[in-house]
């Protein structure tokens, strides 16, 4: 099991893997989990093999895509927050 990142459970569960290839035609797989407990989703990309500068690097994408993950739901909370105020103006 893979802890989640937001909340730390040990409550997740792979919603969907897959091969993939990841930097310069290196193979991985993508997974793509969620928590059991908050419900936060991110995905994860694995290496297959032992290469340790390409767990590196795997590690390094999972990050950037864990932060552009929760900017993309900030961004989707205020565009929400947003549509709210323009359909109450026009209530009004």
């Amino acid at each position: 099991m893979m802890p989640c990142p937001k909340c730390d459970s040990a409550n997740s569960i792979v919603k969907d893997s897959r091969p993939t290839m990841i930097g310069t035609g290196h193979a991985a797989i993508r997974r793509r989990r969620a928590c059991g407990k908050c419900t936060y989703r991110w995905t994860t990309f694995e290496t297959i093999g032992g290469d340790q500068r390409l767990g590196q690097q795997v590690k390094k994408l999972t990050a950037v895509l864990q932060r552009a993950t929760q900017d993309l739901q900030s961004v989707s909370a205020e565009l929400n927050i947003e549509a709210g105020r323009l359909l109450a103006d026009e209530d009004g």
